[in-house]
């Protein structure tokens, strides 16, 4: 059951990476936003 849950949740976490690291490659660490 547990290595189903992962199997299902890293990709999710891969694509959310790939989306953190598009956002930071594009607007930088030093950003007008807060975070």
């Amino acid at each position: 059951m547990l290595s189903l849950i992962a199997l299902l949740f890293n990709p999710a976490a891969e694509i959310l990476d790939i989306i953190f690291l598009d956002h930071f490659a594009l607007h930088g660490p030093r950003s007008s936003d807060p975070m």
